[in-house]
C-alpha cells in the first residue's frame, strides 16, 4: 500500500503545475529555437539575399520581422504587433508545408499578444 501511494504521488507530480510546457510556446525564443532555426533559417539566413531578403536567423529575425514590410506580400507588414491577421508572417505559416498547427499557434499567439523580443 505504500508503494502505491508512492508511484501516486510521483505521478501526480508529472505534468502538472511547474511542469515544463510541451512543444513549442508562443515566444519568440521559443518559435526561433523550434521554428524559424530548423524550418526556415536554411533560406532566409542574409537579409541582403533571396528568397525574400529576409533573415531568420537567431538574433536577427525580429529586426527583420517586426515593423517591417514583406517584399512578397505586396508591401503587407511582416508582423503587426497585436494584429496577426494584419501580419503576412501568419500567412506565410499557413501555406508553408513543414510548419505544424503547433507552429503556427504559437506563431499567432506571439503576434497578438504583441511580438514581444522574448
Amino acid at each position: 500500500m505504500r508503494r502505491l501511494a508512492m508511484v501516486a504521488v510521483l505521478v501526480a507530480g508529472c505534468g502538472g503545475e511547474g511542469a515544463p510546457p510541451l512543444g513549442v510556446q508562443p515566444t519568440l525564443s521559443s518559435i526561433q529555437r523550434s521554428v524559424f532555426t530548423p524550418k526556415c533559417a536554411g533560406c532566409h539566413r542574409d537579409a541582403r539575399d533571396m528568397p525574400h531578403k529576409l533573415s531568420l536567423v537567431a538574433g536577427e529575425s525580429w529586426d527583420q520581422l517586426v515593423g517591417k514590410d514583406s517584399e512578397t506580400f505586396g508591401g503587407m507588414p511582416r508582423v503587426v504587433p497585436g494584429e496577426p491577421h494584419a501580419s503576412a508572417l501568419t500567412a506565410i505559416a499557413h501555406s508553408y508545408h513543414d510548419m505544424t498547427a503547433g507552429d503556427e499557434s504559437a506563431v499567432w499567439s506571439w503576434i497578438e499578444a504583441g511580438a514581444l523580443d522574448n
